[in-house]
């Protein structure tokens, strides 16, 4: 399927074309990389006719990619966990068609003149976010700290050196340095996450922000193998019932309920 991409045509790929997850993917998923950033990006890659494209697109549009890869798991809905201020958590679920897509209206750069200095801000591609996260994974306890100052070095257009982090961190004016994060926020663009929810317990209404992470590939392989059994007895092998996308799972489910 050919997915236009949210960010409007202002990177090098206005559209990819990617394949729906199958079940040897989900299989796949708990191999993948612990890392939330990291997961997504190895999970996507085999899903897209051209993988090596993924670098080069913004992580906005990464996102988008990955909530509809997710959403064909959940059959159009993907489920989420909110937790409310009186501490009770509960589920619902968020369906791609009612969300708002928002397109980027803005260049993917823009240069400011601060305190007499002039700083370029960018827009984070997949590869400048997949290098910060992979820098950060060196220490558990620093990765969030690391992760945030490689954020703005890469916004900063910086190389990810030792002596870039140090300069960021204890030179790079702090005003700067928070500028850089809200630059991302502000070039935000893709499906709009909030849902209106109310907590069951104390009925309190309250706005829910969806977090696209690697979390959304939780799937019960247990009961998907536990079904596979059952197939066996209708004569499809491993290899055919692994190719199935989970839309052509149920169709077979289905049918053979019905016989």
């Amino acid at each position: 399927m050919k997915i236009i991409l949210p960010s409007n045509g202002r990177c090098t790929h206005s559209s990819m074309e990617m394949f729906p997850p199958k079940i040897e993917h989900l299989r796949r998923a708990a191999d993948l990389s612990a890392d939330p950033i990291l997961k997504k990006n190895e999970f996507l890659e085999p899903l897209l006719k051209k993988p090596e494209q993924l670098k080069k697109i913004t992580c906005d549009d990464r996102d988008y990619l990955f909530c509809v890869a997710t959403s064909v798991i959940y059959s159009g809905q993907i489920a989420f966990v909110t937790e409310c201020e009186c501490g009770y958590k509960f589920n619902d679920k968020h369906s791609l068609d009612d969300m708002l897509l928002n397109v980027l209206n803005n260049p993917l750069s823009c240069k400011k003149v601060i305190f007499g200095v002039e700083y370029t801000f960018n827009t984070l591609l997949v590869e400048d976010e997949a290098a910060a996260a992979e820098k950060a994974l060196i220490d558990d306890e620093t990765y969030e700290q690391v992760l945030q100052t490689g954020i703005v070095l890469r916004t900063l257009g910086k190389e990810l050196t030792p002596e870039n982090y140090v300069w960021a961190d204890t030179v790079l004016d702090l005003s700067v340095y928070l500028l850089a994060l809200v630059y991302q926020q502000c070039q935000k663009h893709g499906l709009d996450l909030r849902k209106e929810v109310v907590c069951p317990k104390c009925h309190l209404a309250m706005e829910s922000v969806l977090p696209i992470t690697g979390d959304l590939l939780k799937v019960d392989m247990n009961l998907i193998m536990d079904r596979f059994k059952k197939l066996l007895a209708h004569g499809l092998d491993f290899k055919a019932f692994a190719d199935l996308t989970l839309v052509e799972y149920n169709v077979l489910v289905q049918k053979i309920n019905q016989k």
